[in-house]
């Protein structure tokens, strides 16, 4: 997938454990769980991988998406699903959505909607042990 510079990016499914955050920059469960996804990764970052993946075909421009990342500091990998393939493949009924899954791709859970970040949390280390 793309990045928001035109890079092509690999999604690493193999090495550890990730999570795939599906999001928009517009949805407000999103905004209000973005500085929680953070957090989980500066705290996880070496245990497991989060990529944001945001549906770049349901903002109204793409700057929308980097004033999100600056505002937000995510300094995680956001790779853009244009056509929603992505988000088809996974079946993510909404916004946000986090795709837990393990070393080998394979979908261990799944959280909709904004949440409290204990239970985030307790989501990511289920996913690393």
């Amino acid at each position: 997938m793309k990045d928001l510079e035109g890079n092509m990016q690999t999604i690493a499914l193999n090495d550890k454990p990730s999570v795939l955050l599906f999001f928009t920059s517009w949805c407000p469960y999103c905004n209000e769980d973005a500085p929680k996804i953070v957090s989980m990764y500066q705290k996880y970052k070496s245990d497991i991988n989060i990529y944001g993946i945001n549906l770049i075909n349901r903002e109204n421009d793409p700057d929308d998406v980097r004033e999100y990342i600056k505002k937000y500091n995510i300094d995680y990998p956001v790779l853009l699903d244009d056509g929603g393939n992505l988000y088809r493949k996974y079946r993510a009924p909404g916004f946000p959505t986090l795709i837990f899954l393990n070393k080998h791709g394979k979908e261990m859970n799944r959280i909709v909607g904004s949440t409290a970040i204990e239970i985030i949390e307790r989501q990511f280390t289920n996913a690393i042990n």
